[in-house]
């Protein structure tokens, strides 16, 4: 118990004596949790996607201007990007 008050008023001494470097450090960390849930609450699974073009009639459009990926033209009018490789 005794160490773990010693680490906090160490700590908290770091932090009054670089209050700028700390504020640099917890944006860091906020910066890196908001990329890791994006990329955690992504959708995995293909297979809405998959269902949605067959129910759709969608038809693999080439890609336009720099784009390395072309869209799916689907039967509702619109053209929908997939962000991964297209298979």
């Amino acid at each position: 118990m005794n160490k773990m008050i010693r680490w906090l008023e160490e700590l908290g001494k770091y932090i009054c004596k670089n209050p700028l470097e700390m504020v640099i450090i917890l944006l860091f960390l906020v910066a890196i949790a908001k990329i890791s849930s994006l990329y955690l609450s992504v959708d995995n699974d293909d297979g809405h996607w998959n269902q949605f073009k067959v129910e759709h009639n969608c038809v693999e459009q080439p890609s336009q201007g720099t784009s390395p990926n072309g869209g799916w033209l689907c039967d509702d009018g619109e053209v929908h990007y997939r962000w991964r490789q297209q298979r």
